[in-house]
């Protein structure tokens, strides 16, 4: 009797193999896709108004995506979120402190990382990117409110733009200097109220 190959040289499981990371990838296309459109529809949930409903994405799913992408690295973003959202709920609570009670903290169910004021005419974003910050006005009468103020207090031209369809809009800075933050955010609080 011939002695079965190692278990690597094995035909049959080396085709088992294949199949599983075919699955595998086909299963992270799809769920990036998905998180992709998600994020593509929260970011036009102003526009459109709540047209679609909330989907859940399986868990099975953000855990793959975990499993590829490195769970360090999504546990440091999420860090960064809950880091920024802290700094901006106390932001909040300075604001109100004031005496505004107009201005609210607003975050995507979706996409954590969308984090902003709303409460006036349109909306200040702030996400986090790395180490910076992006603070990106929505609305076409506060970006050209605003604009002018966020190049004096950025001292340069936007970074970009957030959405490009059907037109460049949502002009973005990208600042590593919270206090630049707080005085957007409170300058927007005070055109608002």
């Amino acid at each position: 009797m011939t002695p079965r190959p190692p278990i690597s040289d094995h035909p049959m499981e080396a085709s088992q193999r294949v199949k599983r990371t075919r699955l595998a990838n086909r299963i992270e296309s799809y769920a990036r896709k998905l998180l992709a459109s998600l994020e593509e529809l929260e970011a036009h949930e102003e526009e459109y108004g709540k047209l679609y409903r909330k989907i859940e994405v399986p868990a099975e799913l953000i855990d793959r995506l975990a499993e590829l992408e490195g769970e360090e690295e999504i546990k440091s973003m999420t860090n960064n979120v809950e880091s920024l959202k802290s700094k901006l709920l106390d932001l909040l609570s300075e604001i109100h402190s004031t005496g505004n009670l107009q201005i609210n903290f607003h975050q995507q169910r979706v996409s954590k990382k969308n984090m902003g004021f709303t409460g006036g005419d349109g909306k200040v974003w702030v996400q986090p990117f790395q180490d910076r910050y992006d603070i990106s006005l929505s609305g076409k009468s506060l970006t050209e409110l605003m604009t002018p103020f966020m190049r004096s207090l950025c001292d340069k031209e936007n970074d970009g733009y957030k959405q490009t369809k059907p037109e460049p809009h949502q002009p973005y800075w990208r600042i590593d200097d919270f206090e630049l933050v707080i005085k957007a955010v409170k300058y927007y609080s005070k055109i608002s109220s």
